[in-house]
């Protein structure tokens, strides 16, 4: 005997969404088989409870986006006020002992700090992919950087076990295949030179199609 099943177990959230709102209108008014109307109306709450709560998880990623930009210029200046910091004591005194009563590290050789990679990848995004599974990433480039590691995670802290790419070369751009459907990844990247890393950019966040 015929029946049918829900066909939704592995679709993603936007699939779901559309198939619900076919299959509403599939059975509003439907002659030939008559649900319960409390039923229906159960359905299409469900529905629609799905689709605004998909639409907030993309409100919520701008806004954490615009956070996570104003982390980073708040971050700028820190480093900038640091350095600051550091040349108006080192203008004071280069008195070992009264240096080391500032709190900040004395420099064993008396030169700058200076990294090759000292700034991260900028302008970090993360899009859906057109293909089911796939997400493409695209960032600015790194000066002096050889190559790129990309980490990505349903965790936006990263833990130790975080999948990661590393990319040789001037790419700007990759895409991740095979991602769970409906899933939330987070991304994350650095410039790479010899031994020598930037610091991680600024993660960037979407939906997995």
């Amino acid at each position: 005997m015929p029946k049918v099943k829900s066909g939704t177990l592995y679709l993603s959230i936007s699939e779901k969404i559309s198939v619900g709102r076919d299959r509403i209108t599939a059975l509003t008014g439907n002659t030939n088989v008559t649900v319960n109307p409390d039923k229906l109306t159960l359905y299409s709450a469900a529905v629609a409870g799905l689709s605004n709560a998909q639409g907030e998880v993309g409100n919520a990623q701008i806004l954490l986006n615009e956070k996570y930009a104003r982390q980073s210029d708040a971050e700028k200046e820190y480093n900038k006020q640091t350095l600051m910091m550091v040349s108006e004591i080192n203008s004071l005194t280069d008195d070992e002992a009264k240096l080391s009563t500032t709190g900040f590290p004395i420099s064993e050789t008396g030169t700058p700090e200076t990294r090759l990679l000292s700034l991260p990848p900028g302008n970090v995004i993360a899009n859906m992919g057109i293909k089911e599974g796939e997400i493409d990433i695209k960032w600015k480039a790194v000066r002096l950087s050889q190559g790129y590691i990309v980490e990505y995670s349903s965790d936006p802290q990263f833990p130790e076990n975080t999948t990661r790419a590393e990319l040789m070369g001037k790419l700007r751009k990759l895409t991740l295949k095979g991602m769970q459907k409906g899933s939330t990844a987070w991304v994350r990247v650095r410039g790479v030179k010899g031994n020598e890393k930037s610091p991680w950019s600024d993660p960037a966040m979407t939906l997995v199609p």
